[in-house]
C-alpha cells in the first residue's frame, strides 16, 4: 500500500503550527536523516531509530538534502497497529508558514516516493483496518463539520463509541431473532414448539422496540436543525418589518404606511443562544389583486407552513384580525401585538387570539430613543417601550428585552425538538427509516403467517438493511460518498 502524506491542520492560510502526518511506511530509520539533535558537546547529530520510544515527543532540527536547516520541530512514532490508521505513522509539528510545510511535504515526496493523500484517506485506512467502525467514522465527519453544540455533541458520542452501542444492540436482538426463527424452523419438536414461539415472539418483538427506539431519533427534519427559520407573519402593516429591523438591529426591511410595501420574504441571519437562526420577514397576508404581490403572499403562506418557529404580528388597531385573518388556530409559537400603546384597550383581540391556542402574547412598542421622527435608519437607536404578557405564561420583567424572550422561548422548542439523542448523521437517518419501513412490512407479513421458511425469508431482508446501517456490508459508493466529505489529511 502507498505511503500517504499530507498537512492534518490549518486551512491554507498561515498559523502557529502545522501538523504533516505520514502514514504507511514500513521502516522509520529512512526517515529519521533529516532529523538532527543538538548533542552535549555542541554539534547536530543524526537521530537513530533505537532510541525512538513510541508515542514519545522529540524536538529536533530538521535538515534538508543539503544539510541546510529548514525548521525546528516536534515529532512523534506510531508503530502499527496502535495507531489512528492501525499503520506506522509519523506526525511531525512544524512552523505553521505554508510555504515551509509545502516543501517539507515536497521533500518527502520527491525523496522516498510519498503520494499526497486524498480526502479522508487516513480516516478510511482506519476504517479499513478496524480502527474505526462506520458510526465513528460518521461520528468523526459530523463533530469536524459541526456548526453547532448539539452537533458537536453527537459528533463526540458517535465517534467514542456509544452509537455503536446502540447499533450492536439492535444487532444482536436481530441475531437472537434469527436463531429463533431456525430454531423453530428445524429444532423445534427438541425444544418444545410452544416454548420455541413463545421465545420467537418475545425476541421480535424486542427487535420491533429497537428499531421504533431509533427510528424516534429521526423524525425531526435535518433542515431544521441545520437551517432552522423564525418567520413573521401577518397582515400587512401590522409592524412586520419594523420587529424584523429591530431584532437585528439594522435596517434591513423596507417600512412603509403603504400596504403591500414587502412583496417576498427577506431573510438575514440571527444568532440566539449561539445557535445560527434565518429570521424571515414576509409579505403581509391579504385578499390582492396584484399579481406580484399575490405571488409573494403564496410564499409567505409556504414559508408559514414549513419554517421552525412562526411569530404572529398583529396590529393592535385592528380589533377583528381573528374574523379576517388568515392564520389558522394553533399554527404559531408566539404573537406580537404592536402599538398597543396607541390603539386603546385590547382585550377584545386578546380573546380573540384564544383561538390560537395556549401560545404567549406579548403586547410591544417602539420608540426611538433620540428625539425626533422615527425613521428607517434608526434601528440601532430603538427601545422597546413596553413587554408587557396578556397571554398564558409569560413572565416578564421590568428589565425583560424583546430579543430575550423571543430567544428564550425559539431555544425552548429548539433543545425540546432535538433531543440530544437525536441521530443527525444523513446516512444512517435514511437507513434508519428504509429499516423501519421493513419493519412495519415485516410486521405485517408474519402477524398470521406460521411458515418459518417464509418468516426466515422476509427477516434476512430485514437483516440485510440493518447490516448496512452498522457498516457490515457497506456499499462502495456509500464510502466514497463519505470520505469525499473530509478533509486531506484526515
Amino acid at each position: 500500500m502507498d505511503t500517504i502524506i499530507a498537512c492534518a491542520s490549518g486551512g491554507g492560510s498561515n498559523y502557529g503550527v502545522g501538523l504533516i502526518r505520514i502514514s504507511g511506511f514500513n521502516v522509520l530509520e529512512p526517515l529519521l536523516e533529516h532529523f538532527y539533535r543538538i548533542s552535549s558537546s555542541g554539534p547536530i547529530e543524526p537521530i537513530s531509530a533505537k532510541s525512538i520510544k513510541p508515542r514519545y515527543q522529540y524536538f529536533s532540527k530538521f535538515l534538508g538534502d543539503n544539510k541546510e536547516v529548514l525548521d525546528e520541530v516536534l515529532f512523534t512514532f506510531f508503530p502499527a497497529p496502535h495507531s489512528f490508521t492501525g499503520e506506522n505513522v509519523l506526525e511531525i509539528s512544524v512552523h505553521g508558514n505554508q510555504i515551509n510545510i509545502e516543501r517539507i511535504i515536497n521533500l518527502f515526496i520527491v525523496k522516498f516516493g510519498f503520494r499526497l493523500s486524498e480526502p479522508g484517506e487516513f480516516t478510511r485506512r482506519a476504517f479499513k483496518n478496524k480502527k474505526l467502525s462506520l458510526s465513528q467514522v460518521e461520528g468523526l465527519d459530523l463533530f469536524l463539520n459541526a456548526e453547532s453544540a448539539l452537533a458537536l455533541k453527537a459528533g463526540i458520542k458517535g465517534l467514542s463509541g456509544e452509537v455503536d452501542r446502540d447499533y450492536d444492540q439492535l444487532y444482536q436482538c436481530y441475531l437472537e431473532l434469527k436463531a429463533a426463527v431456525e430454531i423453530n424452523f428445524d429444532f423445534a419438536e427438541d425444544v418444545g414448539e410452544e416454548r420455541a414461539i413463545s421465545n420467537y415472539l418475545r425476541l421480535k418483538n424486542e427487535l420491533i422496540k429497537n428499531i421504533q427506539s431509533l427510528y424516534a431519533k429521526t423524525e425531526n427534519s435535518l433542515s431544521e436543525f441545520y437551517d432552522p427559520e423564525i418567520v413573521l407573519i401577518g397582515k400587512p402593516n401590522s409592524g412586520k418589518s419594523s420587529v424584523f429591523n429591530f431584532l437585528l438591529k439594522k435596517s434591513r426591511s423596507i417600512v412603509s404606511e403603504e400596504l403591500g410595501t414587502t412583496r417576498d420574504y427577506i431573510s438575514e441571519n440571527l444568532f440566539l443562544d449561539g445557535k445560527r437562526f434565518k429570521l424571515i420577514d414576509t409579505a403581509g397576508i391579504r385578499e390582492t389583486s396584484n399579481k406580484i404581490e399575490k405571488a409573494g403572499i403564496e410564499v409567505s403562506m409556504t414559508k408559514s407552513q414549513e419554517s421552525f418557529f412562526k411569530v404572529l404580528i398583529i396590529d393592535g388597531r385592528d380589533s377583528d384580525y381573528i374574523e379576517s385573518g388568515p392564520i389558522e388556530p394553533g399554527a404559531v409559537d408566539i404573537v406580537f401585538i404592536t402599538r398597543g400603546h396607541s390603539a386603546g384597550p385590547i382585550e377584545p383581540i386578546a380573546k380573540q387570539l384564544k383561538v390560537l391556542g395556549k401560545v404567549p402574547i406579548l403586547l410591544i412598542d417602539f420608540i426611538p430613543n433620540s428625539s425626533g421622527p422615527i425613521e428607517p435608519d434608526l434601528y440601532q437607536g430603538y427601545e422597546v417601550i413596553e413587554v408587557a404578557p396578556i397571554g398564558p405564561e409569560v413572565k416578564v420583567s421590568k428589565n425583560s428585552k424583546l430579543n430575550s424572550l423571543l430567544a428564550d422561548s425559539v431555544v425552548r422548542k429548539f433543545k425540546k425538538s432535538f433531543q440530544e439523542d437525536a441521530n443527525l448523521v444523513p446516512r444512517q437517518r435514511e437507513k434508519i427509516k428504509i429499516i423501519y419501513e421493513k419493519c412495519t412490512e415485516f410486521q405485517r407479513l408474519t402477524s398470521s403467517e406460521d411458515d418459518f421458511a417464509i418468516i426466515s425469508s422476509e427477516l434476512n431482508i430485514l437483516g440485510s438493511e440493518i447490516e448496512e446501517l452498522l457498516g457490515i456490508t457497506p456499499p462502495d459508493e456509500v464510502l466514497n460518498y463519505i470520505f469525499s466529505n473530509f478533509c486531506i489529511g484526515k
